[in-house]
């Protein structure tokens, strides 16, 4: 008897140590997942407050999956809003399926675990859809493998951990920055449609014009930009080695004859010659 207390004691103290462990790992599966998905979220003009919150989590990888595809693609999906929806109905179909199970296994304790199995099953392929598109943006090159890893192993938390600081390429293509960074939009609730050209997306709405000039990215390694030098005299213009004109001749002088003298006296009658004397007879 007292072996058989012993024994007893023993697996509930093992049992403890497991669940302990096991809720550990939650725990840092939970915060590694909700810091990662809330500094992408952040990154794209969402709530980012939404992936500490369970439900609201799972509704912010559908939404940051449908952003990617809206502005990459142009196409709307609702990730989002059937991942919200597959979730609630799966906890609301759980409560009667634990109930009916207490009445042993019945066609309805069938029926309703058939249900919940589909449920779960369409919940992991829209998050492995969505998951992937999270991927493809943000790590292209290891996308496939990252999904491949998150559906076998679970890793979905680390990967999403070590994305959360990497560019995005919609977003990059969106604002126009050939070096892949990206501007994040401005915090204060909702959501901010990236500049476009078009009107399809969320609302439907007139996307504004890009910005010219991104703020996203000061380089603090750049040189500084030199000061402005004195302004340099203009050359002297040497002068041309020949004239470039005639030279100006001086005008030909008009001719004006003397004028009379004028004499202050009476004019003296010229004296008369005398004439010849004539012969005498």
């Amino acid at each position: 008897m007292d072996s058989l207390g012993n024994d007893l004691g023993a697996m509930l103290v093992v049992l403890g140590v497991v669940f302990f462990l096991v809720a550990i790992f939650a725990l840092v599966v939970y915060i590694f997942t909700a810091i990662g998905l809330s500094k992408i979220a952040n990154g794209r003009g969402m709530p980012g407050f939404l992936a500490w919150i369970p439900l609201a989590n799972t509704y912010l990888i559908g939404a940051v999956a449908d952003d990617i595809n809206w502005r990459g693609k142009g196409q709307k999906t609702y990730y989002g809003l059937i991942l919200l929806i597959a979730s609630l109905v799966s906890m609301v179909v759980t409560i009667p399926v634990g109930i009916a199970a207490g009445e042993g296994y019945t066609s309805t304790y069938m029926t309703m675990m058939m249900v919940t199995y589909a449920i779960s099953l369409g919940l992991i392929v829209i998050n492995c859809i969505a998951m992937y598109q999270i991927y493809n943006d943000y790590a292209p090159d290891s996308a496939v493998l990252y999904l491949i890893l998150s559906i076998l192993f679970g890793l979905s938390w680390v990967f999403i951990f070590i994305i959360r600081n990497k560019p995005s390429r919609t977003l990059a293509a969106a604002y126009g920055y050939s070096d892949g960074g990206y501007a994040p939009p401005p915090s204060g609730g909702g959501y901010t449609p990236p500049p476009n050209t078009t009107t399809y997306g969320y609302g439907g709405t007139q996307a504004p014009a890009a910005p010219s000039n991104p703020p996203y990215y000061t380089n603090t390694n750049a040189p500084a930009q030199p000061q402005p030098m004195a302004p340099v005299p203009p050359a002297p213009v040497a002068p041309p080695l020949y004239p470039t004109e005639a030279p100006a001749y001086p005008p030909t002088p008009v001719y004006t004859p003397p004028e009379a003298p004028v004499t202050n006296g009476p004019e003296l009658d010229a004296p008369e010659e005398p004439a010849p004397n004539s012969p005498e007879f």
